[in-house]
């Protein structure tokens, strides 16, 4: 999904402007809208996001974005996530700069509970 990483980038340069609010608001209707394994996990992270934009912590919103940025919402996108740079990248750089305990415990639990749903 392109657009959840145009919103990456745009807080990562701490712009969140009306029209990525909407693009924002488009890609959790989305999202919702999915089957994926990952779906609990995609939402858990964007309303994490859209409390730290709330905050004006743009930073760890687009931390909370970088994260999921590439999983696989449809069937057809896990032809092409590369899942061993999300296990060995993405993860550990999520939990090296989320110094929110609570946040990353709950994230570990819907990880394991999408990876339950796999087998």
């Amino acid at each position: 999904m392109r657009e959840i990483k145009n919103i990456r980038n745009a807080l990562w340069v701490g712009r969140f402007t009306k029209g990525e609010r909407e693009l924002f608001d488009e890609c959790r209707m989305q999202i919702e809208k999915s089957s994926g394994n990952y779906k609990e996990l995609m939402l858990f992270c964007m309303d994490c996001a859209l409390k730290d934009i709330e905050s004006g912590d743009h930073k760890m919103a687009a931390r909370e974005i970088g994260v999921i940025h590439e999983l696989p919402v449809y069937e057809e996108d896990f032809e092409e996530w590369d899942e061993a740079w999300f296990y060995k990248n993405q993860l550990s750089e999520y939990f090296d700069k989320n110094k929110n305990i609570d946040r990353v415990k709950r994230f570990i639990d819907i990880l394991a509970k999408s990876q339950l749903q796999e087998s």
